[in-house]
């Protein structure tokens, strides 16, 4: 063995240095990009993070230029992809034995008391044809430092075909899950499950939002409404969205025809147990006339986006705890030319709206982020993404944008 001892040590510093270069040779074939500040205050995008694809690599753009994933460390490169959520990624550095498996921002409920996380799991004998849903609790008690966790059936689960959860909320010692139930017949119901948590059961299954589609004339769509992903930002109000269709008739000739006929925002007050209709003019004919609509809940905030226009953005801002707008404004981009619905994904946070636009130049299309302030509508900032050699973008594609 002895005569071996070099060969032992020569072939993992080969494969080492044969790995390093590699790495930076093709690191150095990466061009770097930037995002740079055309207008306003540069530090108000020092949050932003664009993730985009450039060839056949993931890369992260930011005002301090780009990161590319191949050029990562193995663990480094685990961890974005594993949590997509700079929230979930500060718990997993605080709690890392409690967050081992859990991943989705909506499965979470966090205040200064606990950490609750709730998911609903099909066994592998779902797939068998023996449908079987469990609600898998995990419970985190800041103040003691431990956790523990449970497991309840769900009652009916062999009427479901899928079982989506949507928001988690405790209060004392309850926790409510709304999910959407998917009914094997094609329909979707909104259910509320009340957990007790001191005995470890559920208290009631409750259909707060039945399918509305007995008519055979009808059809209704039930949707979520996007939330933040502070996952400090708790709420007692959750929101959903209803958009009402009717079928048209039928020939020998043509199939039924599906038209959308009316929307409608339903808000459900988890302390009363209430579920009504927001009832606003300006919200209903924002839903009735604008096809490019985007709706989000921050808080008791709920936001309604509107990119029909390409000259900017009308925002319509509901506080639900009030009942009643608290502020309608345009937001109007400044010296650049946008292609009607170029808004393709937008973040609230902080009285900050972060835009990413699309704009026409020379017939490219140049990713533009725009920061705009909530209350006044003015933009804070404006910049697009560069390289620093100044050359084309190339096969850039930008995929999301996040805040660090």
């Amino acid at each position: 063995m002895k005569r071996y001892w070099k060969l032992a040590v020569l072939i993992p510093l080969i494969v080492l240095c044969i790995g390093t270069f590699y790495t930076d040779a093709s690191g150095s074939n990466h061009p770097e990009f930037f995002l740079k500040a055309k207008e306003g205050n540069e530090q108000e995008a020092s949050r932003v993070l664009l993730q985009a694809r450039y060839k056949s690599d993931t890369v992260s753009i930011s005002t301090k230029g780009s990161e590319y994933q191949s050029e990562q460390s193995f663990w480094k490169s685990l961890d974005s992809d594993y949590y997509d959520s700079n929230g979930l990624k500060d718990l997993a550095k605080e709690y890392p034995q409690f967050m081992r498996g859990k991943r989705y921002p909506n499965a979470f409920y966090i205040d200064d008391r606990v950490i609750g996380y709730a998911n609903i799991d099909s066994p592998p004998d779902f797939w068998k044809g023996q449908p079987d849903f469990i609600i898998k609790v995990s419970l985190y008690d800041k103040k003691q430092k431990d956790s523990s966790s449970f497991e309840v059936r769900v009652p009916k689960r062999n009427v479901y075909s899928f079982i989506h959860l949507y928001n988690v909320h405790i209060s004392g010692q309850t926790m409510k899950l709304f999910t959407f139930n998917y009914v094997k017949n094609g329909h979707t119901e909104v259910h509320l499950y009340t957990l007790d948590l001191d005995k470890k059961n559920l208290m009631t299954d409750q259909t707060i939002l039945p399918s509305r589609s007995s008519d055979a004339n009808s059809l209704d769509d039930i949707r979520e409404v996007s939330e933040t992903n502070d996952l400090k930002q708790q709420s007692d109000y959750t929101v959903f969205q209803v958009n009402h269709h009717k079928i048209g008739s039928t020939t020998e000739s043509s199939e039924s025809s599906k038209t959308e006929d009316t929307r409608e925002l339903l808000v459900y007050d988890i302390k009363r147990g209430k579920l009504s209709k927001i009832e606003s003019d300006s919200i209903d004919e924002l839903l009735k006339e604008t096809s490019a609509l985007e709706i989000n809940q921050t808080g008791d905030d709920l936001f309604l986006i509107s990119k029909d226009n390409p000259k900017g953005l009308r925002v319509i801002r509901y506080n639900l705890a009030d009942q009643k707008i608290s502020s309608d404004l345009t937001i109007a981009f400044k010296d650049i030319q946008v292609n009607k619905g170029a808004v393709s994904f937008s973040k609230i946070e902080n009285n900050r709206l972060y835009m990413l636009v699309t704009t026409n130049k020379d017939r490219l299309a140049v990713p533009t982020v725009v920061i705009a302030e909530l209350n006044t509508g003015r933009i804070v900032y404006q910049g697009v993404v560069s390289r620093k050699d100044d050359k084309d973008l190339g096969n850039l594609q930008i995929l999301t944008l996040s805040l660090k």
